[in-house]
């Protein structure tokens, strides 16, 4: 059976799967991490098609645990989150929440998860539109520096003997020749 789960664009449209992480119960487990930050979350947004940030309520008592609206929080603030935290934990480069998107779908791929699953986890309707996100990720250049370094070899190796057959008695045309013969 599908399980039907809004867009992230909330405007309707549904994916074809829920998408699920597995408990490691580890400190970083994703499960026990968003179990925690849910207990926290207002009861009519504990359902599992509600906004995952919500913004926070700067006009809460002091007293009152759940410190989150229920609306979503913004593009603009998770934005301005996801930038000051890159800069606190020392990452380089400018860190944006499309940077991490791209980022997260590329692994993936490099990790060669199937397309269609990666379409559908990022709600990408047209598998031609992840073409954008191919690139050429550390480990495959150094593979391709390897192939072109193993082929260099090669051809070194190659005219090393080519000139060893044409420095011979005969020439490569007339060893060629009498092999081709035999």
């Amino acid at each position: 059976m599908i399980q039907l789960v809004e867009s992230r664009q909330g405007d309707g449209l549904y994916r074809a799967f829920r998408p699920k992480a597995n408990s490691t119960n580890t400190r970083r487990c994703p499960v026990c991490n968003y179990l925690n930050f849910a207990s926290d979350r207002p009861d009519k947004i504990k359902k599992p098609v509600a906004p995952f940030f919500l913004a926070v309520n700067h006009s809460r008592a002091p007293d009152n645990p759940i410190w989150y609206n229920r609306a979503p929080l913004g593009k603009n603030k998770i934005g301005e989150f996801l930038t000051k935290a890159a800069k606190n934990a020392g990452l380089p480069g400018n860190v944006t929440n499309h940077s991490v998107r791209k980022t997260c779908i590329s692994r993936l791929m490099d990790a060669e998860v199937p397309v269609n699953y990666v379409a559908q986890l990022s709600g990408h309707k047209n598998l031609k539109s992840l073409d954008s996100y191919k690139t050429a990720s550390d480990e495959h250049q150094r593979k391709m520096s390897f192939g072109f370094e193993q082929q260099q070899e090669e051809i070194s190796h190659l005219l090393k003997q080519s000139t060893c057959w044409q420095t011979g008695s005969q020439s490569l045309g007339a060893r060629a020749a009498i092999q081709t013969r035999n």
